[in-house]
């Protein structure tokens, strides 16, 4: 059976050179077409638990200076996530950050972003660089795209365009965005006070959004290809990076003319008749600066998630964007408790009852359908966001549930969000999102479930993953993989779920001892290498139990 350590020659140069110059737990990433796996660069399959690190706000950047509970990222936060078993970051550089004005871009904030991820990368911490934005544009309360460009654009600003933009208005789905009553800035901008104030999701239904996303999937005035090219000024800087895992192209794309166009309120049919051709000169222009990237591209949320009866996925794209490169493409969604219901999180975040209930089966359902339809494409899946929740007992279970969900489908996932960084475009209350108290102390239940055990680095093929979060315990297995010559990777917490010790046990599917191995503990993390020649057959069993 051959292994796919090596998809190419050309991929094990790229890889390997940088290994002259700087050490790292690996290297670069590719994708095992027969399942759906990211593996590294040495062979071993991996899986990702990670947080969101995203500023919306100027100055675009946490301090990464002097610790914050809200605020920071620095050294100690990152010994703080690896100390969780956080391996994975997903970095937020926003559009306007870079582009100050048309064509001309801030050099030294994108130095101090790529500093970030070589500190990372020191740590073995894989990141993936995302264009954030939300609302399109700080002009309708959101970040991403600059304040300049959404000016140039057309957009509605009212709920007459139609006959179906009329009949959504006489039912208050469609919201006009003037109705907020705002108060603006110097600068022409909304006040940040007058934004939080209203509701995240209901500015999603407003006639300015769903025209202007329009608009600029056609390009109007040359405002996509302005984006293209501040990709091509980002990618420039990450190409060649050996832990930056991908470039998240645009997150959260919301559904052009859903108002206005009855087809787009088919699930799928935004993806496949607007997203494909935007992704797809997305990649064009990128390709050009770092042909070897790989797109993270997403679906819209509604109504390919339609929030009746639960929730449910229903459709999304059928095709990737790229067909030349298949391997180099990841599908990646959000799974949100808030896209079960019109109105579960009404109050903020779901309740406890649904929490434990509709949530965690909302998750399992949407977790189940989005791997199929990755599965569908030939591609993986990564669950980029997830959470968004205050310290409550709700907030905890609803997380759970996700990650019970993304065990049991072998799905990457990363938090959203580490910390506040004064989200202002969130369903959450201001700084409850985060992972941290206000005297610096990590919320326990957040840390209880973020760092749940789990192995990050196989030696061989994932078959299965169940972690109990009531009593630790902890079971895997994976079809090894003989050709793979590095250390399979066990994270355990031990202050938190192992404080009398643990019995590890690593077996073949029968139950006997696997003589041929080598095991080495350091932190929370254990490293176990089986040094059995090949053998297609051998199926290991990993468990892990408290004393």
């Amino acid at each position: 059976m051959m292994s796919f350590a090596s998809l190419s020659f050309k991929a094990m140069i790229l890889c390997y050179i940088p290994l002259l110059f700087l050490s790292s737990l690996y290297s670069c990433y590719t994708f095992d077409p027969t399942n759906s796996f990211v593996l590294l660069d040495d062979g071993r399959y991996a899986i990702f638990h990670g947080v969101n690190v995203v500023v919306k706000l100027p100055p675009f950047i946490p301090d990464t200076e002097k610790f914050d509970p809200y605020f920071s990222f620095n050294d100690e936060d990152i010994s703080i996530l690896k100390s969780l078993g956080i391996n994975l970051v997903r970095l937020g550089i926003i559009w306007e950050s870079i582009e100050y004005a048309e064509g001309q871009y801030n050099s030294t904030h994108l130095e101090k972003m790529s500093t970030i991820v070589s500190k990372l990368e020191k740590n073995g911490i894989t990141v993936i660089v995302d264009a954030h934005q939300d609302m399109f544009s700080r002009l309708f309360c959101g970040e991403g795209a600059p304040k300049f460009y959404a000016e140039k654009m057309t957009y509605a600003t009212d709920c007459n365009s139609n006959l179906l933009s009329r009949f959504f208005k006489l039912v208050t789905a469609c919201i006009p965005l003037s109705t907020n009553n705002w108060r603006y800035n110097e600068d022409g901008l909304p006040d940040i006070e007058d934004c939080v104030a209203g509701s995240f999701i209901d500015y999603h239904k407003s006639p300015e959004l769903m025209s202007i996303y329009d608009s600029f999937f056609k390009n109007e005035n040359g405002v996509l290809d302005a984006f293209i090219n501040f990709w091509k000024f980002v990618a420039q800087k990450f190409k060649g990076r050996k832990n930056v895992l991908g470039y998240d192209l645009w997150n959260e794309p919301w559904a052009s003319n859903l108002w206005r166009d009855i087809k787009s309120l088919i699930p799928g049919y935004v993806d496949n008749h607007i997203l494909l051709d935007f992704y797809s000169k997305l990649d064009e222009g990128i390709s050009q600066v770092d042909p070897d990237y790989t797109m993270l591209f997403e679906p819209i949320p509604f109504p390919d998630t339609f929030p009746l009866f639960g929730g449910h996925a229903l459709g999304t794209f059928t095709q990737t964007p790229v067909s030349t490169n298949i391997r180099k493409q990841m599908f990646n969604v959000h799974s949100y408790c808030c896209a079960a219901d019109q109105n579960i999180c009404r109050d903020g975040e779901p309740k406890l009852a649904d929490a434990t209930g509709t949530c965690a089966d909302f998750h399992d359902r949407k977790l189940k359908k989005n791997k199929q339809q990755a599965s569908d494409i030939g591609i993986p899946i990564i669950i980029t966001e997830f959470g968004a929740c205050s310290s409550s007992k709700a907030c905890y279970y609803e997380m759970i549930g996700f990650e019970k969900a993304a065990d049991k489908y072998l799905t990457s996932w990363a938090y959203w969000m580490y910390k506040s960084f004064y989200d202002h475009t969130t369903t959450a209350a201001e700084n409850e999102e985060g992972i941290f108290n206000d005297d610096g102390t990590i919320q326990k239940m957040k840390e209880k479930a973020l760092s749940r055990t789990y192995i990050q680095y196989y030696q061989g093929i994932p078959l299965e993953v169940n972690f109990n979060d009531e009593t630790n315990d902890f079971y895997a297995s994976f079809k090894y993989d003989g050709n793979i010559n590095e250390s399979s990777v066990l994270y355990l917490n031990k202050n938190l779920n192992y404080k009398d010790g643990y019995n590890l046990k690593i077996t073949d599917e029968f139950g006997n001892k696997i003589e041929e191995i080598n095991i080495e503990e350091k932190e929370n993390y254990i490293y176990f290498k089986i040094n059995r020649k090949v053998d297609e057959n051998l199926v290991v069993k990993v468990s892990l139990n408290p004393l």
